[in-house]
């Protein structure tokens, strides 16, 4: 089987992915040490805020495994790259809520963004990868 070109747009989403699980991760942590404001400022339990903060940490680090299969142009990485965005931007959503009982955070919002460009990356890059293996 010949080596297939490396797609800019999934080494492009990749990067994406990546980074959001990098960040999102390292705000996990930071929610979790010392994130005492927003627990004054809101009636939820500690265990909720650190159930929250455990579950980015894992979606953080499936992020970055992801990152690497869609670097590689694994079929179902691009998938699970799609998914995992999808988690994300449900995840702010629904943290916002919990939190703040808004959906609509700036933080929200952001990953919304960041969430459909990569989900857009991967449907585009996903497609000419297909029509480039095709024609090989």
């Amino acid at each position: 089987m010949k080596p297939v070109r490396r797609c800019k747009l999934l080494c492009i989403a990749s990067v994406l992915i990546f980074l959001l699980g990098v960040i999102r991760g390292i705000g996990g942590v930071i929610d979790l040490i010392n994130d005492t404001d927003i627990m004054v400022g809101t009636n939820i339990s500690i265990i909720v805020l650190a159930l929250l903060t455990i579950i980015l940490i894992f979606l953080s680090a499936a992020a970055i495994i992801t990152a690497i299969g869609v670097f590689e142009q694994d079929e179902k990485f691009i998938f699970i790259g799609m998914a995992l965005s999808a988690v994300f931007i449900f995840y702010s959503i629904l943290k916002g809520y919990i939190l703040f009982g808004n959906t609509i955070s700036d933080a929200a919002i952001i990953n919304i963004f960041a969430g459909c460009i990569i989900i857009s990356l991967l449907t585009i890059g996903k497609k000419s990868l297909d029509k480039r293996r095709i024609s090989e």
